[in-house]
Formats: structure tokens, sequence, C-alpha cells
């Protein structure tokens, strides 16, 4: 308390989430898929279960396609707020910092995939007849698929947030709320510059502190996070008060999304794809997938297979919402009310294919 009329709130915090989401019945070491008499299935410490085996038509068999998940975030958390009482206005300020750490090994099909259709046991005279069961049992899929995470990274971010608001009793039936939140949030980044963003201006993928790229992987800081907010509370009558506001509420890009994924594709974290085809069996279950790649940065000025990319001028989405309320007293201590109430969400996350050929 520095005085009677004004209050410093001083808060500091740290917050842990953990996550553990393996295969059921998959121990360490077990190396299912090289028992089964698949090479080079398991060749990740992570990676213990059996392929995926996804005849067409049929139910398949093998782990689910995004497992493990193991994920480790820390959140350290700084709070200050301010306080002045005054006759007619009540005035608040504050800072909210959030320090964010993130740890994440997650992959699509880390113990191979084999998919099989019927092409392939079709009968030669007229293309038809054939089974993808058939297939699948002859061992000859006409995808193959592997992915590969060759960094188990560090996420870094950072996010600022200040505000003033002022509740304003401007007579004894009318109150306003006034107030704006500002919010800058940075891009994330990797303690060892293990993060890459797709270019499709020159086709390449742009490695953080690589050829000077910024540890963001060229995301750049959207600094126009200004949140207004209003409300009010007027009385009609004896009985009768309404009720409204409105304002921006900004949302950080933390939820997982390709953002929080630039380790997950080239350089870091390729994936080896192979069709065969529908015709001749060139390559069955039995000759595995290729050995894991090592790590090679020069993968990124020629990338190949796919490839995750954030726009360089990325903008968190945020929502626009409103409310407004009507209030009546009835006779026997009852209440009625009637209530309008809007969110409308803007510039929302979204991914989408840039090669549409």
């Amino acid at each position: 308390v520095l005085s009677p009329q004004m209050i410093l709130d001083l808060r500091a915090g740290f917050a842990r989430f953990q996550l553990d989401f393996t295969q059921a019945d998959v121990e360490a070491n077990d190396q299912l898929g090289v028992k089964l008499g698949v090479p080079n299935a398991n060749q990740q410490e992570q990676q213990n279960a059996i392929p995926i085996f996804s005849p067409a038509g049929f139910t398949g068999i093998g782990h689910s396609r995004s497992l493990p998940i193991l994920r480790r975030e820390n959140t350290y958390q700084y709070v200050g707020n301010l306080t002045f009482t005054g006759s007619a206005h009540t005035v608040k300020t504050g800072l909210d910092v959030r320090r964010r750490h993130l740890t994440e090994y997650q992959t699509n099909r880390g113990n191979g995939r084999f998919n099989f259709a019927p092409n392939i046991t079709n009968n030669p005279a007229n293309n038809t007849g054939g089974s993808a069961m058939a297939a699948c049992l002859l061992g000859a899929p006409t995808l193959i698929e592997q992915d590969y995470l060759l960094a188990w990274v560090g996420i870094r971010g950072t996010e600022y947030s200040a505000y003033v608001a002022d509740d304003w009793r401007v007579t004894r039936k009318l109150t306003l709320n006034v107030g704006l939140r500002y919010e800058l949030d940075t891009p994330y980044s990797e303690v060892a510059n293990r993060w890459a963003n797709f270019d499709p201006k020159t086709a390449t993928v742009l490695v953080a502190g690589r050829n000077g790229v910024s540890e963001s992987a060229g995301v750049n800081t959207f600094k126009k996070g200004f949140a207004p907010r209003f409300g009010f509370a007027y009385q009609l009558g004896d009985k009768t008060v309404v009720r409204g506001g409105a304002g921006i509420f900004w949302n950080t890009a933390g939820h997982g999304g390709n953002a929080l994924r630039l380790q997950r594709h080239v350089p870091f974290g390729p994936i080896f794809s192979f069709s065969p085809g529908n015709f001749f069996v060139t390559r069955r279950v039995s000759d595995g997938f290729p050995t894991i790649p090592p790590l090679d940065l020069r993968l990124a000025d020629n990338p190949s297979g796919s490839v995750i990319g954030v726009d360089p001028n990325y903008q968190p989405g945020y929502a626009e919402q409103f409310n407004l309320t009507v209030q009546h007293e009835l006779p026997s201590s009852l209440l009625l009310k009637a209530s309008y109430v809007g969110n409308l969400g803007r510039h929302l996350d979204t991914s989408f294919n840039l090669n549409q050929a």
C-alpha cells in the first residue's frame, strides 16, 4: 500500500506442463518393427512400435500416426499492477510478461508407413479384380513413408502486455469503463537456431542464424497489438439497468500450429517418401527403409518433400467481443434479464497448400 489511494501489486509465478503420450503396450528398446522383419523401422530411440500397414478399404494396423508426443513447457510470469482510487475515477495500469520455454518431440510416422492399393494385383488383361489385402500379404506397397526428427528443440518466446483502464463514475446513474491494452508477442526462436522457415519467393528454406537469417527464421515481430476496451452501466429507472461493452482480444500463437513447428521439416525433420507404382513390384516391405540421414543444413538450399512456411509478416488472430444487457426487477424478488452477446473472429490462423498443381 503506497498511500490510502494507491496500491501496488507485484507477483511472479512459474508453471510446468509435461506430456508423455506414447504407444500403448510398447516399451523402450522393444524394436517391434525390426523384429517383424522391417529393416530400419525403429531407427530413433523414441520409435519402438511396428510400422503402419494401411490396405485401402480395410482397417490398418500399427502405431497411431502422431506418436509419441513428448512435450515439456515451462512458463515464467511476472506481473505488476498499480491501482489509484479517486472520488470519481478508479485508474488501473499494469504490465504482464510471460516467458515460455517449450521442448517437444513428435513424429507422424516415425516407425514407418506402408499403403497398399488393389492395382498391383489387378488382372493384367483388364486391369481389374485386384485386392489391397492381397497386395499387403505380398508385401507390395504403393506408398512408403518415414519421417525423422533430428532436433529435439528448445523453443523460446516472450509475451508482453501492458494496459491502462479507468472506471469513471460520471453521474449517480452512469458509469463508464474505458481501457486500452497493448500486446507484443515475439516470434518463436530456438536455443541453437534449429528453426527453419520455407521461403516461397526463393523456393529455399531459411535456417535461423544461417546466411544472415534472424533467430526467428525470418518471421517479423507484429507490433500493432492494440486492444481498446469500452463498457458502461446506466440506470434507466429505479428498477431498470442497461449494461454493455465491447473490446478487442488478441490470440497468442501458442496452440502448437505451424508457428511452433518449424523444426518438423527439412533440414531438421526430413521425410522419406517413395511411391513404387501401381503396376510393378519395385520395393517390398522386407526392403524396409533407408538409413536415417545425418543433419545437413545444405538441404535447405534445395529442399524436397513437404516443407512448412510461416508468413514473414505473420499477424496473430483476434476476437471482437461485444454485449448488451437489460435488467429489470420484477415483483416477488424476480429479475428479468435480456442479453445480446457477440464474438467475431478475425485473422484466424489457417494452413493451406501453396502448390495447388
